[in-house]
């Protein structure tokens, strides 16, 4: 009778005594850690193709695993689950992915199926996410409000974008040859004129936070100094005043010529 018993737990114990020896088979999920990215979090990047890496603790974990799950997407907060997102091999530690203009949010979790024993089901494993990933192009509608005219070399040039802008390089010959990159001021940038008295025609570019470069159309500017204006004005086309008083003393010079001819004639 003692042996039947004993036979009898040793069945019950079996099943507990071998779940606990492959315990490694149902535990827990863990988190899993990014370990690299081509774009680090909250900083502008030009870059359009973005590389996340992941990986677990050790080996012996990631071996736990069944597969992932991720998503990628410009929601700051997701709730990643294994119906919505993107199911990845468990070999993987790697994604790449192509994205335009704009902040991106990752989201992975470990994912794992069991088998029974024990009769459990199955678990996504605690969400990490990464971000903000900030993919960043070349600034758009770029545009130079100033002066058209000075009497001093010395300018002042509203420079701006739709995003931020960190650096400006302007240069009165062409696009694409200026060195003189310099952090851009606001409101008013401050620029002196190089060539002397005559019309220019700079050609401004700026950098935003990202390094991406973008041209802003030609600024037009005359120098000229204060006594080559008042010259300027003196010896322009008469303004409508000029004409009138051109008229008046010629309608003067009229009348006077008439009435000498008329007493001449009376005279007679």
């Amino acid at each position: 009778m003692k042996q039947i018993k004993l036979y009898c737990l040793c069945i019950i114990l079996l099943p507990v005594i071998t779940l606990f020896m492959n315990s490694s088979s149902w535990a827990t999920v863990s988190a899993v850690n990014i370990t690299g990215c081509t774009h680090n979090e909250n900083e502008p990047s030009a870059l359009t193709q973005i590389t996340i890496n992941w990986s677990y603790a050790s080996e012996s974990i990631a071996d736990t695993v069944t597969c992932y799950y991720y998503y990628i997407g410009t929601e700051f907060d997701y709730t990643l689950t294994d119906t919505n997102g993107t199911q990845l091999d468990k070999t993987n530690n790697n994604w790449t992915f192509s994205k335009e203009e704009g902040d991106y949010y990752f989201y992975i979790a470990g994912y794992k199926t069991y088998t029974p024993p024990p009769p459990l089901p199955p678990e996504l494993g605690p969400v990490t996410k990464y971000g903000p990933i900030k993919v960043d192009t070349a600034p758009k509608n770029v545009y130079v409000n100033g002066p058209s005219l000075t009497i001093t070399p010395e300018i002042s040039l509203q420079i701006g974008a739709d995003e931020q802008l960190d650096q400006v390089c302007i240069c009165e010959t062409a696009y694409g040859v200026c060195n003189d990159w310099e952090p851009l001021s606001t409101p008013e940038h401050p620029y002196a004129l190089k060539q002397g008295e005559m019309q220019y025609s700079l050609k401004i570019q700026v950098m935003d936070l990202a390094g991406n470069v973008a041209n802003a159309d030609p600024f037009e500017v005359t120098y000229t100094t204060g006594e080559n204006l008042v010259m300027a004005q003196y010896t322009s086309v008469p303004t409508l005043s000029e004409w009138g008083m051109i008229l008046f003393i010629s309608m003067i010079i009229g009348i006077g010529i008439v009435a000498t001819r008329r007493n001449v004639i009376l005279a007679q």
